[in-house]
């Protein structure tokens, strides 16, 4: 069985959105990472979700690194 619990759900995509692993992101909002494996697995729009969430935060860390370069140091 798989938790489906909205809160949760809204809370691990936040957190990949800010930049987290997956790993720190389950730990975050605490949820095993095998159970937010097996969502993933048997729920194709929620796997598409957290992709999208992932690859959002990965941007915007990518942002913030080249920021200073691109600005100049201050």
């Amino acid at each position: 069985m798989t938790y489906r619990h909205p809160t949760i759900d809204e809370a691990l995509v936040t957190a990949l959105q800010s930049g987290q692993n997956f790993r720190d992101a389950c730990r975050h909002v605490g949820v095993s990472r095998s159970a937010a494996y097996r969502r993933r697995r048997v729920d194709p729009k929620f796997s598409a979700i957290l992709d999208a969430a992932r690859a959002h935060g990965l941007a915007a860390k990518a942002k913030a690194a080249v920021e200073p370069w691109l600005h100049g140091y201050s």
